[in-house]
């Protein structure tokens, strides 16, 4: 996400319409950003753009990932399949965090897959996938799913909204690997929302951040939690927010101004 708000200050001023998208906005500030994508330039994004958009742009770069993580990125390009051959161009090296995403050998499967590609059409997409899955999920990749499966399946047999169950909360923030936190700024605009029972409204203002990044910010001082009569905890994190940018974890609250 760092990378993608530095990327996005560099590139901003290109165009008047430039966009930045990733997983560090609150819920609110994000469908913004997603119902304003259509008119956009330029949009600068992290995996958040591989799913539920629906968006035509004229080109891509993209750093490398698995086949599946790429042809979701390529579908945001000549969505509409009105303006011929479009240049995509993946870059042979990513991240220095990716392993942490990323299995480096499904990564490097597919940049040999690709080698041999010119023009991508949905003929051979099934091959190529087929050429860097041909052994299948390993057992790591296979716990995952069978785990996240489970968890879904308990969930939709008594759905509940997650801010009143703090069981159901916690174990959707164990699949995922996140945990959710308000940003201060908006902690008067969530309770008010729960006070009023508006829960779902009240989830515009959460946002998420890895496990580690809780840790680290929590030692830092740079998180607090707050209970509702005695139960149902949140977390609210003292870093700057940004509307454009999003989250700014690194920039703690003794740093703002």
């Amino acid at each position: 996400v760092k990378q993608a708000q530095d990327v996005f200050q560099e590139l901003q001023h290109v165009t008047e319409n430039a966009k930045l998208l990733h997983s560090r906005f609150i819920l609110k500030d994000r469908e913004r950003i997603e119902n304003e994508l259509a008119e956009a330039d330029l949009l600068v994004g992290t995996q958040a753009v591989e799913v539920s958009l629906d968006i035509d742009f004229d080109c891509l770069f993209t750093e490398p990932a698995p086949i599946d993580a790429l042809i979701q990125r390529f579908g945001r390009v000549n969505r509409k399949r009105r303006k011929g051959i479009c240049d995509v161009s993946i870059c042979k090296d990513g991240g220095e965090n990716d392993h942490y995403i990323y299995s480096k050998d499904k990564v490097e499967r597919t940049l040999r897959a690709f080698e041999t590609v010119d023009v991508l059409h949905e003929s051979n997409t099934q091959s190529l996938i087929d050429e860097v899955y041909n052994d299948g999920y390993n057992e790591k990749e296979r716990e995952i799913f069978e785990t996240a499966k489970r968890l879904f399946e308990r969930h939709l047999q008594g759905i509940v909204p997650f801010i009143e169950n703090p069981s159901s909360r916690q174990e959707f923030n164990e699949l995922f690997k996140s945990i959710e936190i308000v940003p201060e700024r908006y902690e008067e605009d969530f309770w008010e929302k729960i006070e009023n029972r508006e829960y779902y409204d009240a989830k515009a203002y959460i946002t998420q951040i890895s496990h580690n990044q809780f840790a680290r910010l929590h030692k830092d001082g740079q998180l607090y939690e707050r209970e509702h009569f005695g139960q149902l905890g949140q977390w609210f994190i003292k870093v700057r927010y940004d509307e454009t940018l999003g989250l700014r974890i690194d920039e703690h609250s003794t740093n703002i101004l």
